[in-house]
């Protein structure tokens, strides 16, 4: 679900979740974000009259609602339900980890069959991810025609010593960096010896972020035969809304390498 503020300031938590009508009791409402029911960008909410502002994540029980910018204009398609009282509007979307789980089916397998028709081996080494891009190529039967391997260097120590990321590499560029994606990608195309090699290494929170590197940030790396690209991710959202908005930018990135 996703609020749209009809002018830039901020909003109280209790006014929110009333507002979309998840709960119209307020002493419930309290009663359920001091038993820890409710989540903002991942962190917990204890304080009744905590504002939610522009960009914040809100989690509610089972219900994840993004608080974004006033919308200028909305296609005659999409159904906008004014609260004439209140400061914000709300509008009824699908734009959810459940919808990210839809598109990754839907490109991983494309992204499945062509692999197959050009002959092509994949190599994969995660960090930020924890091998679920390795887990989505292997979702499809006769994935291991191409899929060779994968490793997910989750620490410093992993990326040193099994992908033989350089030291001086994770001193003077950090983890999340290019470079180290790019060792990471030459690392395991070595170890497996495939035509393709993936990386992928971020932050996805809700610690971990600085002022030069916040939450969100993402660095990925192919190698396709001894060409090399690039791409650096700035996302938003929860942990989970992260990882997977990771897995959709690397398959959309590849199926497009891919395409001729």
């Amino acid at each position: 679900m996703i609020f749209w503020l009809r002018d830039k300031n901020p909003i109280n938590i209790k006014v929110l979740i009333k507002a979309i009508k998840l709960e119209n009791n307020l002493f419930e409402i309290e009663k359920n974000i001091k038993k820890g029911r409710a989540l903002l960008n991942d962190e917990l909410v204890l304080d009744f009259d905590k504002e939610v502002d522009k960009g914040d994540v809100v989690k509610y029980r089972d219900t994840y609602i993004y608080v974004k910018a006033k919308k200028e204009q909305v296609r005659n398609d999409e159904k906008l339900v004014g609260i004439r009282h209140g400061s914000m509007n709300k509008w009824q979307s699908t734009s959810d980890a459940s919808v990210l789980d839809t598109d990754i089916e839907r490109i991983s397998f494309r992204l499945h069959n062509r692999l197959l028709a050009k002959k092509l081996t994949v190599s994969i080494a995660e960090s930020c991810t924890g091998g679920m891009l390795q887990e989505v190529f292997t979702r499809n039967s006769g994935s291991s025609n191409y899929f060779y391997g994968g490793v997910v260097s989750y620490s410093i120590d992993s990326k040193k010593v099994l992908l033989k990321v350089k030291n001086d590499t994770l001193k003077k560029d950090g983890a999340v960096s290019e470079q180290t994606a790019k060792e990471m990608a030459e690392g395991v195309k070595k170890i497996f010896n495939t035509d393709i090699a993936i990386s992928i290494t971020g932050i996805a929170g809700p610690t971990g972020g600085t002022k030069e590197k916040p939450v969100g940030t993402v660095h990925f790396a192919v190698i396709i035969g001894s060409e090399y690209y690039h791409q650096k991710l700035s996302l938003r959202g929860n942990r989970e809304l992260i990882r997977k908005q990771t897995i959709i930018k690397v398959l959309k990135y590849l199926e497009k390498r891919l395409a001729n």
